[in-house]
C-alpha cells in the first residue's frame, strides 16, 4: 500500500463523512476529520503537518524570489516525507523520519 495514497483515500472518506451542515474546511469540520482519521489509524500529527503544507504552499505562491521559493519547496518536501513516514508507521510499515528544526520552518 502506498502510504500517501492510503492517506488521500482516508482523507476523502473523512471529508465525505463530515456531518451534514458542517463545513469540512471550518475549524469544527477539521476537528471532526482529525478524529475520524485517528479512528482509522492515521496519526494526529499528519493532520497538523497537512495544515502546515497548505500554509507553506500559499507562502510559496506569493514568494518574491527564487531563493525563497526553493527554501519553501525544500520544507514542503521534508514535510511530505514526514507525512509519508507517519502514515507508513500508522498502517504497519516502517521508515525513518528526519527531524525538521522549528527555526528552519519559521525562518527565524
Amino acid at each position: 500500500i502506498n502510504p500517501l495514497q492510503y492517506y488521500s483515500s482516508k482523507m476523502q472518506e473523512a471529508r465525505l463523512a463530515v456531518p451534514q451542515g458542517t463545513d469540512p474546511d471550518s475549524a469544527e469540520g477539521k476537528r471532526w476529520i482529525g478524529k475520524y482519521l485517528l479512528s482509522v489509524g492515521i496519526p494526529g500529527q499528519v493532520v497538523d503537518l497537512t495544515s502546515s503544507l497548505e500554509s507553506l504552499n500559499i507562502q510559496k505562491l506569493s514568494a518574491q524570489d527564487d531563493t525563497e521559493r526553493k527554501r519553501l519547496q525544500d520544507l514542503i518536501d521534508k514535510i511530505n516525507r514526514q507525512i509519508q513516514d507517519l502514515v507508513s508507521q500508522g498502517i504497519g510499515g516502517s521508515s525513518v523520519t528526519s527531524v525538521i528544526d522549528y527555526t528552519t520552518l519559521t525562518g527565524t
